[in-house]
């Protein structure tokens, strides 16, 4: 029987483990081997900890022992030694096996290189903390939307002049940004600019953090790709009157 399984988790194309009640590992497939460069003997009990971090290792444990005890399925993550000697991030998820009475008979697991993806994240927010800086330092309004108008960045200059919050700028159709006189054209402008393809040019007068409104010229900028696709629009305000 344990021949049999060992071949089921061999042909599975994915690191996977099965430990015991106690949560002593009892079985690797050949990709968790591959990936850490443990035979089963060296993983087998608690041997496998020697691939872990030694930082994150602690951790690992506390959160490996409160599943235990929980009894529930639940995930780890982890920086673990390649079979190369590089550390790389993984997120160990697991879950228990049960005989009919309800009692653990096995804990299955599997364990996926999340690595890349996390230093994509990393690239993703650096880019985002950069952009932030940048519109912070212009001393307009300014203002990111996606290509249907939805608003996706304000800067800081934005934020203070109305005296809201992002979430509630981001429903500003539905507020009292815009002049109620003014708010169905401006919507209207900046549909007909977003169908159409084109820069929109539209005059309105914003409510500030005080109450007062006063006149604003918008223009919105598409930002195209090399396709000359829209990517993003870029409204900017400037008071005129």
């Amino acid at each position: 029987m344990e021949f049999d399984l060992s071949r089921v988790l061999d042909a599975l194309p994915a690191m996977v483990w099965i430990a015991l009640p106690d949560g002593q590992l009892e079985l690797i497939n050949r990709r968790w081997s591959e990936y850490t460069g443990l035979s089963l003997d060296e993983a087998r009990g608690s041997e496998w900890q020697t691939a872990a971090y030694p930082d994150d290792l602690p951790a690992l444990l506390e959160r490996w022992r409160s599943i235990l005890a929980s009894g529930q399925s639940g995930e780890m993550d982890a920086r673990v030694r390649r079979f190369d000697g590089q550390y790389r991030r993984v997120r160990v998820q697991c879950s228990p096996m049960l005989d009919d009475a309800g009692r653990i008979i096995k804990w299955c697991g599997t364990v996926t290189d999340v690595e890349d993806f996390r230093r994509a994240e990393e690239v993703l927010r650096r880019r985002e903390l950069d952009f932030q800086l940048i519109v912070d330092s212009i001393p307009l309004p300014v203002a990111v939307t996606a290509p249907s108008g939805e608003v996706e960045g304000l800067n800081q200059l934005t934020l203070d002049y109305f005296g809201k919050t992002f979430e509630e700028l981001k429903g500003w159709k539905t507020s009292d940004v815009v002049h109620p006189d003014d708010l169905e054209r401006t919507i209207a402008e900046q549909l007909a600019a977003h169908q159409g393809d084109h820069a929109y040019n539209v005059e309105s007068r914003h409510r500030r953090a005080d109450g007062v409104y006063r006149w604003y010229n918008v223009l919105g900028l598409p930002l195209r790709d090399q396709q000359g696709n829209i990517l993003r629009w870029r409204p900017l305000a400037d008071r005129h009157r």
